[in-house]
């Protein structure tokens, strides 16, 4: 009984005395802002049918984040990742993050940026990095009602 002992923990040794070190990876998390066209995805804005929009934005960027729009304005709506896109010739909007000072939390504001001259039915969306003076989004839309 002892011999076959030996021999059972002399095939089991090598296992255990040849296994390889268990690796660790770290992953950096990024907090990329997200936009994009809720339902389906078109180059083309149809009042009350495609023009809402996803916007996420980490709280590490709200400060830093300017959306210029041409020809429209983005409004808040009651879901704080979504955003109607409205259209209004001649006008340039910008949209910041602002702390509100009842709840201590960014919201998005909008604010007239005067007038534009781009053509009628075209909307053009600019988001920039302020900080860094960085264009991160720029796309243009085809209005039709």
């Amino acid at each position: 009984m002892k011999k076959n002992s030996f021999i059972f923990l002399g095939l089991l040794f090598p296992l255990f005395s040849f296994s390889q070190e268990t690796q660790t990876f770290y992953f950096k998390k990024e907090n990329p802002f997200l936009f994009f066209q809720k339902g389906a995805k078109s180059d083309s804005i149809i009042k009350n049918q495609n023009d809402v929009f996803y916007l996420i934005v980490p709280d590490s960027l709200k400060k830093s984040i300017s959306i210029l729009v041409e020809n429209g304005q983005i409004h808040a709506t009651n879901n704080d990742s979504l955003v109607k896109l409205n259209y209004l010739f001649g006008l340039k909007y910008e949209s910041l993050f602002q702390k509100n000072a009842a709840t201590d939390k960014p919201e998005l504001k909008t604010f007239i940026n005067g007038g534009t001259n781009y053509l009628k039915q075209t909307i053009t969306l600019e988001i920039t990095d302020t900080k860094t003076g960085t264009l991160l989004l720029k796309n243009s839309f085809f209005y039709s009602e």
